[in-house]
């Protein structure tokens, strides 16, 4: 893939030099024209000049120079008769002044009908002409080869196109294989779900695992040491006080000193069935415990769910209750050295020891039932 990527690269940056020296070569086309263009001006132009110098004059007009000459001869002879034969010459010698005149423009004239181009300037003008027409063949050579050169350019064009298109097209092919190949590598790469510890694998390279839907047994058991939990079965009369994030205090028999603190984190909405008639709920744990402690899975536990708590309150043993006919609680205390009754109201109670709301005042000696039934 990254190959045809270079390919890529490389094709479009020929393609773009390629136009831009198509660009520059129509450019230079148009300076040829231009070049073209004036050479065949100047060609015109010594083709005239050639034609003029070449140019010869017509005989009625040297027919009609040459009798105007007579004319103005004859007119000057009688002039000059004239003035030999007057007394008063004066007038006369502007006659004659005059008639020399038209006698000298007559000749000019005469003389340049009759005398012809001048070879000299015939070859100059031949020179001139002849190097016009190679101007004008070496001009038209020029942008007829600038001409070809620019078909080719715009076939190299062409050409790049193609070989950049067809680099593009390898480049989709090699990265839908690409693709194709990390979906497999996906698909055979198991991925642990968070981070952690192998702490078995039930199968051997080879061995035949059935797809999940299949309902196929787990292979691989994972285990995060920064996440342990308790698992507790909760029975059904006391799961109702149970809710998520409440407190726990959770003693282990591996690690008899302080216990740890812990919050509930799952409660299972399925019941476990264990005896006959009993019915209990899995409740999870979460352990706050330092990982110097290093738990092990399959460590035995007891957990105290915090349902609620009281600060500053009055506790008696459960075994100090006593209840009258008429189910009202009540304590026996010593009164001078006699046992009364007295009512009280009670609280919450965790089982072993029950909150006293009212009716007796701490320090005062009540009358308790021991282990083996007796009053103490």
């Amino acid at each position: 893939l990254a190959q045809a990527q270079v390919t890529i690269t490389q094709t479009k940056l020929a393609q773009q030099t390629a136009e831009l020296a198509l660009v520059k070569t129509q450019d230079t086309r148009s300076a040829l024209e231009l070049a073209l263009f004036n050479a065949q001006v100047n060609r015109k132009t010594a083709e005239v000049a050639l034609s003029r110098t070449e140019e010869t004059a017509p005989a009625p007009d040297i027919v009609a120079a040459k009798a105007a000459v007579d004319r103005a001869q004859t007119y000057l002879q009688y002039a000059l008769d004239s003035r030999s034969n007057a007394r008063d010459t004066s007038v006369w010698d502007k006659v004659v002044e005059r008639a020399q005149i038209d006698v000298d423009v007559a000749q000019q004239e005469l003389d340049r009908l009759t005398a012809g181009s001048d070879p000299d300037d015939i070859a100059i003008k031949k020179m001139q002409l002849e190097s016009s027409e190679k101007a004008v063949i070496q001009a038209q050579k020029t942008l007829d080869e600038l001409t070809r050169d620019i078909a080719m350019q715009e076939v190299q064009i062409a050409s790049a196109k193609e070989v950049a298109l067809q680099a593009e097209r390898s480049a989709e092919l090699a990265q839908l294989m690409l693709d194709q190949t990390q979906k497999r590598l996906n698909e055979v790469t198991i991925v642990a779900p968070w981070n952690g510890l192998v702490i078995s694998v039930d199968a051997r390279e080879g061995d035949m695992v059935a797809p999940p839907a299949a309902g196929a047994r787990p292979v691989i058991y994972l285990l995060d040491p920064s996440s342990m939990e308790v698992n507790a079965e909760i029975d059904e009369i006391d799961i109702a006080g149970v809710k998520l994030n409440q407190k726990a205090v959770i003693s282990l028999d591996a690690a008899p000193g302080a216990p740890f603190s812990g919050k509930v984190t799952h409660i299972s909405m399925v019941p476990i069935q264990k005896q006959a008639g009993v019915v209990a709920y899995e409740v999870k744990i979460g352990i706050d415990a330092p990982p110097e402690m290093q738990l092990r899975v399959g460590m035995s536990a007891t957990v105290d769910i915090v349902v609620n708590e009281r600060q500053n309150v009055l506790l008696i043993p459960n075994r100090a209750i006593k209840y009258d006919s008429l189910k009202k609680p009540f304590v026996e205390v010593t009164v001078d050295e006699q046992i009364k009754q007295l009512p009280i109201v009670l609280g919450m109670t965790d089982g072993v020891n029950t909150e006293v709301v009212s009716g007796l005042e701490s320090g005062t000696l009540i009358v308790a039932a021991t282990a083996a039934g007796k009053k103490g």
